[in-house]
């Protein structure tokens, strides 16, 4: 008995360690998290319809690292709401199923992508503070 509550209480702690990671659950799975850290390009892993995680926040000229892991079809990132004067068209990666794409966002506000060859399930939001 004092084993089996021990496994539990080990693998209670190993899930709010993995909540802590700033890991969410794709879209329609579970509540989304943030990836939070000031100075390292935000990670963002591009998967089989879905990114994770889907809401990053970064501080202004801060980077975002996507990364195609697992993702046997393809996929990109394509911006399509940002604030004035950003040029949508720097924001579009290739279509690949490996890889990484990364940008700069330099200007503060909220920036909205998705996949699109899979608009309805894969979107995301930057949130670029000042």
């Amino acid at each position: 008995m004092k084993k089996l509550a021990g496994a539990l209480t080990a693998a209670a702690v190993g899930i709010g360690l993995t909540a802590g990671t700033g890991e969410a659950m794709p879209s329609g799975v579970g509540a989304a998290t943030t990836a939070s850290s000031k100075r390292a390009a935000k990670k963002v892993t591009v998967s089989n319809d879905f990114y994770t995680p889907i809401l990053v926040k970064v501080a202004k000229g801060g980077n975002v690292k996507w990364i195609w892991q697992n993702a046997s079809d393809g996929h990109n990132v394509t911006l399509h709401k940002a604030p004035r004067g950003v040029k949508k068209s720097q924001f579009r990666s290739p279509t690949q199923t490996s890889g990484t794409f990364t940008r700069k966002l330099a200007k503060p506000g909220t920036y909205k992508f998705h996949c699109t060859i899979h608009p309805l399930l894969m979107n995301m939001t930057v949130k670029v503070s000042r």
